[in-house]
């Protein structure tokens, strides 16, 4: 109510000032350090430095990304190598086992003919034996007799 009857009072003055703090000329907050620098240029020197630390750190977060697809592709290398190597490896061994068991078939199969012909032979020296005994009962019979 005091404004619309023409009071003027303090307030005036304090809109002012207000006005000429945030005009474009009005200096930063470093006035009292000697730096007679707006406000403005200021505003727009932290833009311009954001930007700049912008840039560098895309810039960093690129090559930190290409460092380390680098170091993944090596480790992808390695891994693969060390995959085939694994894989020889095991050839190897796969073959060496195939002869051990080609081995172990063989002296199975040597063992079982030779435990076959071990048979026979008892069979044979068991049927010798039965004879003989026939052939010795025949002559104590024969000898009896006489």
């Amino acid at each position: 109510m005091l404004g619309q009857t023409g009071h003027t009072s303090d307030s005036g003055q304090w809109k002012r000032q207000r006005k000429k703090s945030i005009s474009p000329l009005a200096q930063s907050s470093d006035t009292g350090k000697g730096q007679g620098e707006p406000r403005a240029m200021h505003v727009g020197q932290i833009g311009q430095e954001w930007a700049t630390r912008l840039l560098k750190s895309k810039s960093y977060e690129k090559s930190r990304m290409e460092v380390m697809m680098v170091v993944c592709q090596k480790e992808a290398e390695a891994a693969r190598l060390k995959a085939s190597k694994m894989e020889e490896k095991l050839l190897e061994q796969s073959k060496a086992f195939w002869v051990l068991y080609a081995k172990h078939n063989r002296l199975l199969k040597a063992a079982k003919e030779a435990d076959d012909q071990a048979q026979e032979k008892i069979a044979e020296l068991e049927e010798k034996a039965a004879r003989s005994e026939e052939d010795i009962a025949k002559v104590r019979a024969e000898l009896e007799k006489e």
